[in-house]
């Protein structure tokens, strides 16, 4: 075995050599999970893919980011899933009855059951539902856009009323209702994402860290045979489940390779099957020659500014920031050109302007530092050095950050020390607000453009890392929600934007296209624009 992965090193040491010390230090948990892969594959059809890091949870309710939640996809089901025509199909649902005015919705589940054969009731559904409304429990939902719709639910998460209060009833063990707080086009779409999926009832509610228990049940395509912390996951078919008989995969073996440059030699050398996005991102100079497929998407890059934090209160020196960039030269230099430079929050796949909100003028940007500063009365000499933060173990991260800091150095005359993090502690320090500027990767899992504008409309809220909010905002939202017509909600809608991007809280970068190669011999895999990847019909051509 060693001298396998000797032959892997020597054969790309050109590629491999500027990252040999890093790769080397994994040497022994490489040497271990390859050995696993032949083992765990022997005499099955099981599908190898690598993560650049472990889950966060296997608690569906806190499964809010990307890898999390595809593997939550694996193991669990909701109401409906994501089909081949990248539409919400029916899935526990048998059949929904939506209200004439699509505020009342009353699903009837299938007969189906938990993978230990405990039957899953209308009853599983109410009980993950409202745990994740209750802001007394740490299970608190941390994407509340996604309970937001739900009659109710913001003055529940707000601490106002009770769960009590919040009509998701089960009307019988098959029988599922919930009503709306206003008309949601998208909301069979939501329900594809796993903070909306059932939680088993009879385990969460009796088996202490059930969550990490060996008796913790399934629902989904899969089930957990192994999991090693920060290693190696490896699931097995579900024998419960109720389309058991379209699961074509015997099973699927997940190992985590922190150093992306060795997961494309992995591939190279057929240890794995999948490697890019949706998993993790890879800048072009390094993985051109792997990554031979291209797809859009809706993956934005976006600095969060802490608008709590001097001087990025002042508006005209947040637009400074943003205006001075070169986004191009950051699209081609690091991406290849990969994808598009945005102005605006959304991505191209979603915009509803005809035109950018404004553009890159280096010349404008100077002029509005001047005029940010004699408003706070100082010199540029006297403004603090700002701290951007990013995450470290991402290679790309940190070329961004030096490419900004370079930008901003050299247009506006402003000095940034980066700090560099791993990924949970980044994303604490700025969902705690202990950050001034933070650069962080953001998509949607729903095909609506107020589905990413709602994160910035209550400053309170856990995906509002801006602390930033404006009424006139607020009410274009609330608006979209009671227009009649798509006419009258798209107007909304872009006013919405407009004034977004003329406070600038967060200043967008680049829109970045799907990179990826994966097995040939590897089919029906359900790869949607919205990072949705799904396996359940997956199988390997003969």
């Amino acid at each position: 075995m060693l001298k396998k992965l000797n032959e892997i090193f020597i054969k790309k040491r050109r590629i491999v050599f500027p990252i040999l010390i890093s790769s080397f230090l994994f040497f022994p948990i490489f040497l271990f999970l390859i050995k696993g892969y032949s083992k765990s594959s022997e005499g099955k059809c099981m599908l190898k893919l690598v993560l650049d890091k472990d889950i966060q949870s296997l608690d569906v309710g806190l499964a809010f980011n990307g890898n999390s939640s595809t593997i939550a996809t694996m193991l669990f089901e909701g109401l409906t899933r994501i089909g081949k025509n990248y539409k919400p199909h029916l899935a526990l649902a048998e059949s929904v009855d939506i209200s004439r005015d699509h505020m009342k919705y009353v699903f009837h589940l299938k007969e189906s059951k938990w993978s230990d054969g405990t039957p899953l009731t209308a009853h599983d559904f109410v009980f993950a539902w409202k745990r994740a409304l209750d802001p007394s429990t740490k299970a608190v939902t941390r994407m509340p856009l996604y309970f937001y719709p739900i009659k109710n639910a913001k003055q529940c998460l707000d601490g106002e009323i009770s769960t009590d209060e919040v009509p998701i009833h089960a009307l019988d063990d098959q029988t599922l209702s919930v009503e709306l707080e206003y008309p949601t086009p998208y909301f069979l779409d939501m329900l594809t994402f796993p903070v909306l999926f059932p939680l088993p009832k009879h385990i969460v509610e009796n088996v202490p860290d059930w969550e990490r228990s060996k008796n913790f049940v399934f629902n989904g395509p899969f089930k957990l045979e192994k999991w090693k912390r920060d290693i190696q996951m490896v699931f097995v078919k579900n024998p419960y489940y109720w389309d058991e008989e379209n699961v074509h995969l015997d099973g699927v073996d997940i190992t985590v390779v922190p150093d992306t440059n060795t997961s494309l030699l992995l591939y190279e050398k057929g240890e794995v099957d999948w490697v890019g996005d949706p998993f993790f991102r890879v800048s072009y100079d390094i993985s051109y020659k792997i990554l031979d497929k291209e797809r859009d998407g809706v993956q934005v890059y976006w600095i969060f500014m802490n608008l709590d934090k001097f001087p990025l209160h002042n508006k005209k020196f947040r637009q400074a920031l943003s205006y001075s960039l070169d986004r191009e030269e950051i699209l081609y230099n690091i991406f290849g050109g990969a994808g598009e430079s945005i102005r605006t929050v959304l991505p191209p796949f979603l915009k509803v302007q005809l035109r950018d909100s404004f553009n890159d003028d280096p010349f404008l940007a100077k002029n509005l530092l001047n005029e940010a500063l004699e408003e706070l009365n100082m010199k540029l000499e006297e403004l603090p050095a700002l701290e951007f933060r990013c995450v470290g173990p991402v290679e790309f991260h940190g070329r961004i950050a030096q490419a900004i800091q370079d930008q901003w150095r050299k247009n506006l005359g402003i000095k940034i020390s980066i700090t560099k993090t791993d990924w949970p502690t980044h994303f604490d320090a700025i969902s705690n607000g202990n950050y001034e500027l933070g650069l962080m990767g953001w998509f949607t899992t729903i095909p609506d453009p107020v589905s990413i504008l709602e994160n910035f409309k209550n400053k309170k809220d856990a995906n509002n890392k801006c602390n930033w909010e404006h009424p006139d905002f607020k009410d274009c939202i609330d608006q979209t929600h009671l227009a009649v017509g798509q006419i009258e909600r798209m107007r909304h809608i872009q006013k919405a934007e407009e004034i977004l991007m003329e406070e600038m809280p967060v200043i967008p970068l680049l829109s970045t296209k799907q990179r990826y190669a994966h097995n040939p011999k590897l089919k029906d895999v359900i790869f949607t624009p919205f990072r949705y990847i799904d396996f359940k019909y997956a199988y390997f051509e003969d």
